[in-house]
């Protein structure tokens, strides 16, 4: 018989805390008040956030401040999301959510998005996954098909309905591109539209649950049938992507037990080939 040498207990340490969620809300509202105090309010104040993480943080503090003073504050933007990219695609609505898919199939999901609609309540969220090999493969297809998004991919016709202000863009190391679109008449940018949509309709599902089993475990069971549901008629791409939060949720004793079999259920359909928008 051949012996093994004993297995070494492994030593976690955790990643120490600079601040607690109270902390950092309490240093906001300070630093809110400091803003208003030295601009003498909001007359000509605008935030700008500086993509990634500072988006996140002006938001907060516009909407702090605007609870102060009860006059929305103008909210902007610095930083380019390609810039991010190392050889990818990134798509964006309304600025949010943003789907960013690398060549290797490393994913990364962003929202700030509030909860719900009839919700004020915002958690930003970032989740980083892997694609399947399937998703990315048509994803890298249909950008090709679509000229890398380096012409003009909106309809341009202003009578449509706006369904939001989408992004494409694409970056490799020989070109860097993007486009704007409402509506495309590009048969492969609707493929891409339809498939990140059941991407982004996916990882907000796993945003929300998240967000319940911190706050709200009773809205769990409504949430997860919801998604069981839309899971079976699939309309959510890449379930494997939310797993981490299902985990949680079935792990947890203090959660019901209905809503238990409902994870470990979605975590079995996302076992298999992840869904493709269709062709």
């Amino acid at each position: 018989m051949n012996s093994r040498a004993p297995v070494q207990p492994v030593e976690i340490h955790q990643k120490a805390q600079l601040m607690s969620a109270s902390e950092v809300e309490r240093t906001l509202i300070r630093l809110a008040h400091e803003i208003l105090e030295k601009n003498n309010g909001v007359e000509d104040l605008a935030l700008v956030g500086i993509r990634r993480r500072g988006v996140p943080l002006a938001e907060r503090l516009a909407k702090i401040i605007q609870r102060i003073e009860k006059k929305p504050v103008p909210l902007g933007t610095l930083g380019h999301m390609v810039n991010d990219l190392e050889n990818g695609v990134i798509w964006e609505r309304d600025r949010q959510p943003t789907i960013t898919v690398q060549s290797d199939g490393r994913g990364r999901y962003e929202c700030t998005a509030r909860i719900s609609p009839d919700s004020d309540d915002r958690e930003p969220y970032q989740t980083e996954f892997n694609f399947s090999d399937a998703t990315r493969a048509r994803i890298f297809d249909l950008a090709a098909q679509s000229n890398y998004f380096s012409g003009k991919i909106d309809s341009g016709k202003h009578k449509l309905a706006f369904t939001g202000a989408k992004k494409l863009s694409y970056k490799d190391g020989q070109r860097e591109s993007e486009a704007a679109y409402n509506y495309s008449p590009v048969l492969a940018v609707q493929q891409l539209t339809t498939l990140f949509q059941g991407v982004s309709s996916t990882l907000e599902f796993g945003r929300r649950l998240a967000y319940f089993h911190r706050y709200q475990k009773l809205a769990l069971d409504d949430e997860m049938k919801k998604m069981e549901d839309e899971a079976r008629v699939g309309n959510l791409i890449e379930l494997q992507a939310v797993k981490p939060v299902l985990q949680e949720i079935y792990d947890d004793g203090s959660v019901m037990n209905v809503v238990r079999a409902r994870a470990l259920r979605i975590m079995e359909m996302g076992n298999g080939v992840a869904a493709v928008a269709a062709h």
